[in-house]
């Protein structure tokens, strides 16, 4: 079931209390940042955050949530009537989470060339460009092959592609990548580490 946007909108009207408040529309959910940092989503109509000391210490029973199928779980949020209750929330989650790092400046041709998916396939030599008239997955937001786990992992954690994980290569990409049909025997996964010098 994907998220409606009443509902998205209802849930970023009762965080107005926080200024730096941003919401993303991806792949029929939405992913929340506040000062730059992301601390939760709203998926299939709930309303979910990272899974922090501070957030089950304030929700002692509520329950965990995947967002969707291979992601971390995550905290379900059932308070969103309460507006201080979330401000104070979300400020206290996010204190436990890292400070996004700075994107590097790179060589615009090599930054054309990194964009050109999440998980490592080289778009210009794939035989599906031409026939699907596909622009790659960081162009469009809803693939020809359906919903894609590594795109929106990616995305939710501002990741160029799946080498600037501090999980790569993770269970997702290498059963992507040996797949007995779409695989490559691991070629994405070697593409990633050159594309960010690892």
């Amino acid at each position: 079931m994907a998220t409606s946007k009443e509902y998205a909108d209802f849930i970023v009207g009762q965080l107005n209390l926080l200024e730096d408040i941003k919401i993303r529309y991806m792949m029929k959910s939405y992913i929340l940042y506040y000062e730059g940092k992301i601390f939760g989503g709203i998926y299939n109509n709930k309303f979910l955050v990272k899974n922090t000391i501070a957030a089950r210490k304030r929700m002692p029973n509520t329950c965990e949530e995947s967002p969707y199928k291979g992601a971390k779980a995550m905290l379900l949020v059932d308070e969103v009537d309460d507006k201080e209750f979330l401000a104070s929330l979300i400020v206290e989650v996010c204190k436990e989470l890292p400070i996004p790092k700075p994107k590097k400046q790179k060589d615009i041709k090599e930054q054309i060339h990194m964009v050109e998916s999440r998980c490592g396939i080289v778009c210009s030599e794939c035989t599906f460009k031409e026939k699907k008239g596909c622009k790659g997955c960081v162009n469009i937001d809803n693939p020809f092959w359906g919903n894609c786990i590594i795109k929106t992992c990616c995305e939710s954690k501002s990741l160029n592609n799946c080498g600037e994980s501090s999980e790569f290569p993770c269970d997702n990409l290498k059963s992507f990548s040996y797949d007995k049909e779409q695989g490559d025997n691991g070629k994405r996964i070697e593409q990633c580490k050159s594309w960010c010098n690892r």
